[in-house]
């Protein structure tokens, strides 16, 4: 199971990012609400690649400011062929919540990295 560990880049120094290798079923990353964190996903091959991910303790419903009650859903994203994304993971830290699991990630490689 690769677990992506986080790395800290907070200084103006060039800093090397260790990638993580996806299998696209047991990857898992945990999101530290004390700081803000971004997941970098990186494609080097020449088809789109969409990944979905969801944490442990995300809810199963949610209320839509004032709207009608929802299903959560994995957060989903597709990394086009040769292209790095980047997700700024506390922003859907609800979806993410506990440890998240990737699934669909096989051909990518990650790193989660401390921005504060």
């Amino acid at each position: 199971m690769p677990a992506i560990s986080a790395q800290v880049v907070k200084n103006p120094a060039p800093a090397q990012l260790l990638l993580t290798t996806l299998n696209g079923s047991t990857d898992t990353f945990t999101i530290n609400q004390a700081t803000l964190q971004a997941l970098l996903l990186v494609n080097t091959t020449a088809s789109p690649i969409t990944v979905t991910m969801i944490g442990d303790d995300a809810p199963t419903t949610h209320k839509c400011n004032g709207f009608q009650t929802e299903t959560v859903t994995p957060l989903s994203v597709t990394v086009t062929a040769n292209n790095t994304f980047t997700v700024y993971v506390n922003t859907f830290a609800n979806v993410l919540a506990g440890v998240t699991t990737i699934s669909g990630g096989t051909g990518l490689t990650a790193a989660l990295i401390n921005l504060t």
